[in-house]
Parts: C-alpha cells; structure tokens; sequence
C-alpha cells in the first residue's frame, strides 16, 4: 500500500479533512472525505486540496456568481434607469443613425422612442428625419437630462 501524509484535521479553504476515502484513483491518487463550512460532505483527491485547486464543495462558487450576477444587474442603476444606456454609442444595427429612431417599413414613417426606468414611450411618427431627431433631442432634454445631472451630483 502507498504511504501518504496524513491529512486528517487539516483545512483547505472551506475544506477540513475528515478521513481517507477507501477507493483511490486509478494512479493510486488518495482521495479525501472532506467537510465542507456549509455543511456538504464531499470527496476530494489530495493533490487537489493541496494545490489549492478545490477549496470547497461548490458554494464558494455559486456564491462568487450571485455577487457578480447582483453587480451587473445593478451597474450604474440610478432611480431605476441605467445610467450607461443614457449615454451609450449607437448600436451597429441601426438604421437611422440616431439612437431610438428607426424607419418603421408599414406606416413608411420615421418612429421616435425612448426608455427610461425599463418602460419604453412612444414619442410618435414622422414623414422627416429631421422631424424625428427633434423629437428625439427635445425628449432627450426632458427626459435624459434631469436624470444624468441629478446621478453626477449623487456621486
């Protein structure tokens, strides 16, 4: 039978050793009967502990994502509006060349719109471009503005 350094009692991460397992890699690698913080048990190959590679049954991880997904879903979020989307480059796609208006092929107008707090508002159609992107810039300032200057005093 291969020697191995007793691992019993010692800590990994969230990891502390319990005992060794009775099956073994087929390289003979030890495997470990760990005890997680959380509560879980679970069964980890040494060198995995040691290199620092497992450092817990899985909840470190799940944990970290629901941190990451909670960041960036609240990136630059001021009275419910995202701020970025304010201010953002025009997307490749768009046809007019003007954020929020677009050609619309079965009334043959231009329509004008915006978000703000997640609900879209129609601001109407227009035979002209021009007409359009005044809409847009009129709404723009009453809408847009208030909100982007009342986020740089917050912060």
């Amino acid at each position: 039978m291969n020697r191995f350094k007793d691992l019993t009692g010692k800590k990994f991460g969230r990891l502390t050793v319990m005992s060794v397992a009775n099956k073994r890699y087929k390289d003979r690698g030890v495997i470990w009967n760990c005890l997680c913080d959380c509560g879980n048990k679970v069964k980890v190959r040494e060198r995995h502990l040691i290199d620092g590679g497992t450092r817990s049954c899985g909840c470190l991880m799940i944990e970290h994502t629901k941190i990451i997904q909670v960041k960036a879903t609240n990136v630059d979020r001021f009275k419910g509006t995202k701020i970025g989307q304010l201010t953002r480059k025009i997307s490749s796609s768009n046809s007019s060349g003007y954020k929020g208006i677009n050609w619309d092929k079965k009334r043959r107008k231009w329509r004008v719109r915006l978000t703000l707090a997640g609900k879209e508002k129609h601001l109407g159609y227009f035979d002209k471009l021009k007409d359009a992107i005044d809409c847009r810039k009129k709404a723009e300032e009453k809408y847009f503005k208030p909100i982007i200057e009342e986020y740089k005093k917050s912060l």
